[in-house]
């Protein structure tokens, strides 16, 4: 009896809900948030000598050197992120920032510190791009750290050559304990916050 009793409360319920969703809908008045990140803005004083902006998002290149955990720290600070590179010509403008302030290296937020040999980007991005130097990635900064594994041999980050190397704008995997100046990346779109 009470199963019947259920079953028959649930068939009430379900031609309700039908009837409901014959109506047109109430409008709604929403109120939509924006935050706008503050782009553009001169970062020499906060320890930055070059920016570039470029399709929604500006580039900042460090004029000091982090390893890969202080360089996460500087990002967060400025809510930014270790740079991502999606395609050829947003590799381009990387470089071209690199050229511009003089730098040989720099940090990008790809690495494989979790699982050897699968590099993912900081934030989480999908991989659309990769520009791996000859040879690279090779996971071996030395090369007597066959025999001798220690933190100055494995190749955990990633950085991005400037003008002075041969193969400029190609990636080479590097040890996380070394230091490099490192390129922030801040999406300069509004943000719905709602």
């Amino acid at each position: 009896m009470l199963i019947m009793q259920f079953r028959n409360f649930l068939i009430l319920a379900g031609a309700i809900s039908l009837m409901g969703a014959c109506k047109e809908p109430e409008p709604r008045n929403e109120i939509r948030v924006f935050h706008e990140v503050p782009c553009g803005a001169d970062r020499s004083h906060q320890g930055f000598s070059h920016m570039s902006n470029w399709a929604g998002s500006s580039y900042f290149i460090s004029s000091g050197f982090y390893n890969l955990q202080e360089a996460k720290a500087l990002a967060a600070r400025h809510q930014a992120h270790l740079v991502t590179i999606g395609s050829a010509a947003e590799n381009q403008v990387v470089q071209a920032l690199l050229d511009s302030a003089g730098v040989s290296y720099a940090l990008i937020g790809f690495q494989d510190e979790q699982s050897e040999g699968h590099h993912r980007w900081l934030n989480g991005e999908p991989i659309f791009y990769t520009n791996w130097q000859r040879l690279e990635p090779n996971n071996t900064a030395y090369t007597n750290c066959h025999d001798n594994e220690t933190l100055i041999c494995e190749e955990d980050a990633v950085t991005i050559a400037g003008q002075s190397h041969p193969e400029a704008g190609g990636w080479n995997d590097v040890p996380v304990s070394l230091r490099y100046n490192v390129v922030l990346e801040q999406i300069c779109d509004p943000v719905d916050l709602r």
